[in-house]
């Protein structure tokens, strides 16, 4: 399961970017309007994780990392 997640991931950054990357140089004669694309996407998943981490964290975990008693 994970290794296909993963396989899926990089097939779409693997499609995404000469899409992204292709009709920014045509428009705008350079690459960085891409560049920013992508920045500003990686910037808002590094986020989405951020906020996923310490809801799951809070499943399992008190206050200061100590493990829930059964």
């Amino acid at each position: 399961m994970a290794g296909s997640v993963i396989g899926e991931m990089g097939a779409l950054g693997g499609g995404l970017v000469p899409n992204a990357m292709g009709p920014a140089q045509q428009n705008a004669g350079t690459c960085m309007r891409g560049f920013l694309f992508f920045e500003a996407s990686s910037l808002c998943m590094l986020m989405m994780l951020r906020v996923m981490q310490i809801r799951w964290a809070r499943t399992w975990a008190e206050k200061k990392g100590r493990a829930r008693s059964a």
